[in-house]
């Protein structure tokens, strides 16, 4: 078991709300139990905390023991009409962020965001790499996206073999847009997509984007789309996962 006055000092570290960029408050607790063993403690501009026992120049080699002295943490950036809360993780992002919308099923419920982020180079294979992303669980967005956003997945038959998709989008940059540079960008996993028309729909005000994919034979096949603009997203991603 630990001893008292070690059991003491954790529950006041825990206790000390530390997200990362304000680890101020448990650091100054660290270094405070830390002067009661240590030789000499000390602290730098960018707020790392060191203690060290002994002195340098001796026999046996230096050791040092580091960890990270931040926890997770949520900032709560919106509450709704209905009472949900929108969290926003307190860390490092990506450059930019790409929204991903998962429809839920026809038996209602709220809509999944996440956003995924973009880093500024390529990611380099066998080597590790860092994110943080934004969950925000709710009934819609909690503010305006630049992004245009799919709001209906409607899905038919076309014989035995293929599946019709239309989806219906939405956005105020999509109003101004020329047709003729806005194009929809389908991909399926070990399948085939055909007939992809992208078009205004003047019965909403927004756009329109069909697609037929070849299903026979599929037990799963895993769905993304977009419309982009001279080869730049101009909507988020629509990915669907049709099964039988």
């Amino acid at each position: 078991m630990l001893p008292e006055t070690s059991l003491a000092f954790l529950t006041s570290l825990l206790d000390a709300p530390g997200p990362s960029g304000f680890e101020a408050l448990p650091a100054r607790r660290w270094r405070t139990f830390a002067e009661g063993f240590a030789d000499g403690v000390r602290t730098d501009v960018n707020g790392n905390s060191f203690a060290t026992l002994g002195t340098a120049g001796g026999e046996t080699p230096p050791v040092m023991l580091a960890g990270h002295i931040d926890e997770i943490g949520f900032m709560v950036v919106h509450i709704d009409d209905q009472g949900y809360l929108w969290f926003e993780p307190i860390g490092r992002l990506g450059r930019r962020g790409r929204e991903v919308v998962r429809d839920p099923d026809q038996g209602g419920g709220p809509r999944q965001h996440r956003r995924v982020p973009q880093p500024k180079q390529p990611l380099a294979a066998k080597s590790e790499h860092i994110f943080t992303y934004r969950l925000h669980w709710g009934p819609d967005a909690p503010k305006p996206e630049a992004l245009a956003r799919f709001m209906r997945t409607g899905v038919g038959s076309r014989g035995e073999d293929s599946k019709l998709f239309v989806l219906e989008l939405m956005g105020e940059q999509l109003k101004s847009v020329d047709p003729k540079t806005i194009k929809g960008v389908v991909t399926a996993e070990k399948s085939e997509i055909s007939n992809v028309v992208t078009q205004p729909n003047p019965a909403t005000g927004g756009w329109r984007l069909s697609f037929q994919c070849s299903v026979k034979g599929q037990t799963a096949i895993e769905l993304r789309a977009f419309l982009a603009q001279n080869e730049a997203p101009v909507s988020e991603v629509w990915v669907y996962r049709w099964t039988p």
